[in-house]
């Protein structure tokens, strides 16, 4: 039986850290402002800025920083940044999860860009939004492979195994099921593969949330049955991993 996948890049070099975990980092900004978006997560344009920034913060930081430990120490200072600036606003309507957000004109400075990345932001955006200068990748660029890592990654990051047999003797299978199910409808309803990403890690945090404020455990009981592995045979490849509840 198969471990979930290990991190293959390089603990020393920032270059080959993983998107998929970069992406993460993103959304871990984006959740200290919005931490329980709706469905129209991908719809709000006040959301949607707040990615943008958000994007550019951890782009910034990863050109920036020389190794790893650098990059989180200074992700956790933007983070830390704006934890700050939002305990000095008044608190937003509950009954909307974005009325965190300042707005547009004070968007920048909340999360904490200097004047000179300000200008820089400004230049990068088009009408529409996004920086011309990131290509957008097809979902054929998101392999088997790829969803089999994003699973593992979600799973480690968040609900991470107690110990190795906690897979073998099937603690974790529910959640690693629930997981598979998130990434396939991810899957099948992305755009493109920074959508896919996005999608992904935004409903797996979500899930953690709702588990977490529940007080549920995702460490099951052991089972005799084989766990659900974790392998490239788990994933279909053309309409995604098998995924029950």
């Amino acid at each position: 039986m198969e471990e979930i996948p290990h991190s293959s890049y390089d603990i020393k070099d920032l270059r080959s850290m993983p998107q998929g975990l970069r992406v993460f980092l993103i959304a871990r900004i984006v959740q200290e402002v919005v931490p329980n978006p709706d469905d129209n997560a991908q719809y709000d344009s006040r959301n949607l800025e707040l990615i943008e920034y958000a994007k550019f913060l951890e782009r910034k930081t990863f050109e920036n920083m020389e190794t790893p430990d650098k990059y989180y120490v200074e992700l956790a200072g933007i983070i830390h940044g704006i934890q700050k600036r939002l305990k000095l606003r008044p608190p937003g309507d509950v009954n909307d999860p974005y009325s965190n957000i300042p707005p547009s004109d004070q968007l920048a400075a909340f999360m904490g860009l200097t004047k000179e990345e300000i200008e820089e932001h400004n230049q990068e955006q088009t009408p529409q939004g996004p920086s011309n200068t990131t290509p957008i990748l097809s979902m054929d660029t998101v392999t088997p492979d790829i969803r089999l890592i994003v699973v593992g990654k979600l799973c480690k990051l968040l609900f991470p195994p107690p110990d190795t047999s906690s897979i073998l003797d099937g603690r974790m299978s529910k959640i690693i099921r629930k997981l598979k199910k998130i990434e396939a409808e991810s899957f099948k309803k992305a755009e493109h593969r920074d959508d896919y990403f996005v999608r992904s890690t935004v409903k797996a945090y979500m899930l953690h949330k709702i588990m977490k404020k529940k007080g549920k455990s995702y460490i099951g009981e052991p089972v005799r049955q084989h766990a659900p592995a974790l392998s490239n045979e788990s994933v279909d490849r053309s309409e995604g991993p098998s995924a029950s509840s």
